[in-house]
């Protein structure tokens, strides 16, 4: 047979060949995955029901009010009457001033107001003299003035050393400094044997914040501002604050604040929820995590957050269908609540999901149901507008 022909029979058969050969590969491909024992995973279940929608943020905690205590006399502290870090109440004794000095004052004025009023009736007295005599034309009418001006300036001298008298009995009354209001005392600033200034804003004695009730700022994004408003027009709108650590619980406020303009540089505004705080749970400059519960969806649909995988073309899940098989699905996430997601695209209610178990799936691979090894972890809701959170694994 001549060199070409032959070359020419061999590429038919090669041809011939190779299609029966990828035939036999997916068909042995296809009874190894029939024929393999099915992958056991736990399940779980689309459903519809209503869902929260919320805002995530985070928050810090601000004390209602905040006052910075000072002396408005200047004097030696002779006494300390509380200690750091005490709940104070308000008109309570805090500090003793040596009152000495403001004592000595008011006597003295007191003295010179005795002095002027005795002075001053003389002066009525003699001014009164003065007219009768004028009036029989015993007396000029200059000694006239002249006793006149002399008593209405004594009785203008009364009047001053009144004054007087008052401003030193403040003074004493301010020797002994008071709260405020009611709170929790800082730190000590000051110890008996020092001498503080009167009205030294930059050197405040004690510092006391108001604990109950507290307030808790976040910011948000402009966008969310409309529907803010328009949740507050319906009705109280609760934000639920959590500290963060092993032990914290979750607090529930009411959004009270609203601040009149959006930050420029961050596209963010500024809110305010109040808490009564009556075990102190929150503390000020405390950082929380926030969720704003704006409104209820009544028909979500809602798969467990544990079934959703991440991949390099986005979000997806395995449901399970009627042979028992994995199926992979492509799915968009709205957002989560807790421990589930809401979909909003390429799930239906009523459909079985995978919720672990999906390292060892692939498309088509038989299944078998078995109990979860471990219950689905919550995760704080969160409503970013967008896709969730990234779950945890990817094939």
């Amino acid at each position: 047979m001549p060199r070409s022909r032959q070359s020419r029979a061999e590429g038919i058969l090669l041809l011939l060949l190779v299609p029966l050969g990828c035939r036999a590969a997916a068909q042995a491909d296809a009874h190894s995955r029939n024929s393999a024992r099915p992958v056991p995973v736990a399940l779980g279940m689309v459903q519809r029901k209503p869902m929260r929608r919320e805002i995530a943020a985070v928050g810090t905690v601000v004390a209602s009010a905040t006052v910075a205590v000072t002396s408005q006399v200047t004097g030696r502290v002779d006494k300390v009457h509380f200690s750091e870090g005490d709940e104070v109440k308000q008109n309570q004794v805090l500090f003793t001033i040596d009152p000495r000095p403001y004592a000595a004052s008011l006597n003295q004025a007191r003295a010179k107001l005795a002095q002027n009023r005795e002075l001053a009736r003389q002066a009525e007295a003699d001014a009164q003299r003065t007219a009768s005599l004028a009036d029989a034309g015993l007396a000029a009418t200059q000694e006239l003035e002249r006793t006149d001006s002399t008593a209405a300036a004594l009785i203008a001298s009364v009047a001053a050393n009144q004054a007087a008298v008052q401003s030193a009995r403040i003074d004493l009354a301010n020797s002994i400094i008071r709260s405020p209001l009611s709170g929790r005392a800082g730190a000590l600033l000051v110890h008996p044997g020092n001498v503080v200034r009167a009205n030294a804003a930059e050197s405040p004695l004690v510092v006391i914040r108001r604990l109950k009730p507290v307030w808790v700022s976040f910011s948000v994004p402009d966008s969310y501002l409309p529907t803010i408003r328009r949740s507050m027009d319906e009705g109280p709108v609760e934000v639920v604050s959590e500290p963060r650590g092993a032990d914290a619980a979750p607090v529930r406020g009411v959004l009270r604040f609203i601040a009149n303009t959006v930050d420029p540089t961050t596209g963010t505004i500024e809110l305010r929820a109040h808490y009564p705080n009556a075990d102190e749970t929150l503390w000020p400059g405390q950082q929380v995590d926030v969720q704003l519960e704006l409104s209820i969806e009544p028909t979500a649909t809602v798969a467990p957050e544990a079934a959703v995988q991440l991949g390099q073309q986005g979000a997806y899940v395995y449901i399970v269908d009627k042979d028992r098989r994995a199926v992979l699905r492509r799915v968009r996430v709205d957002r989560t609540v807790g421990n589930e997601a809401v979909i909003a695209e390429g799930l239906s209610p009523g459909e079985t999901v995978v919720v672990d178990g999906q390292l060892r799936l692939s498309d088509g691979v038989r299944i078998e149901a078995r109990e979860p090894d471990r219950a689905a972890t919550p995760r704080p809701s969160a409503d970013t507008g967008g896709p969730a959170p990234a779950p945890k694994r990817a094939p």
